[in-house]
């Protein structure tokens, strides 16, 4: 990482910068631990023209997740660009392999937060499924919801980008049928 974005990341916190490290978990951006004299801090750079608003959505969902009151999320520093770099950088959480009682105690979490719920499907924003932009229109049908923002906008797009053809994609009719029968 360039001394520039060193000096204003260290300006953002308002801290002295001691180490930063590259760390694992960033499929899509580049992750680092940034250590300071009192805190430790996790930064994702994406210098992608779309990674600003992608950080920002991201920022928006940890903290409905943080509301929701069920599970722990970092909190969240700040987002922004810099020098052609969009970063998000948030609470530093050290990894570690959670045991069989800790799995299940997030399993019962993550279900009390999707009690959580409203009268429509959807989201207040438009966000991302990795780096690919997600929409969200709200519909008050949950197949309807499911099938016209999630699935169908991804088989498009692997039909266009070649990787699954026509005839090994299931009609949108038999899709519609078989996720009514389902869901």
């Amino acid at each position: 990482m360039n001394s520039v974005l060193i000096r204003h990341f260290s300006e953002i916190l308002n801290q002295e910068i001691k180490q930063i490290t590259s760390v694992s978990g960033g499929d899509i951006s580049d992750a680092f631990k940034i250590s300071t004299i009192e805190y430790d801090y996790f930064l994702k750079l994406n210098s992608k023209t779309h990674a600003l608003n992608m950080f920002e959505e991201e920022a928006r969902g940890l903290e409905a997740i943080k509301n929701s009151n069920e599970i722990a999320t970092p909190n969240i520093i700040c987002n922004g660009i810099y020098d052609e770099n969009a970063y998000l950088i948030l609470e530093f959480v050290d990894q570690k392999k959670p045991n069989s009682e800790e799995m299940f105690a997030f399993g019962k979490s993550l279900a009390k937060m999707h009690q959580h719920t409203t009268d429509e499907f959807g989201w207040e924003s438009d966000n991302f499924i990795g780096s690919l932009p997600q929409n969200n229109n709200k519909s008050v049908n949950w197949v309807e919801f499911y099938f016209s923002q999630r699935l169908k906008p991804q088989l498009d797009l692997a039909k266009k980008s070649s990787k699954l053809s026509s005839f090994e994609c299931p009609s949108e009719e038999k899709i519609l049928v078989n996720l009514n029968r389902i869901l």
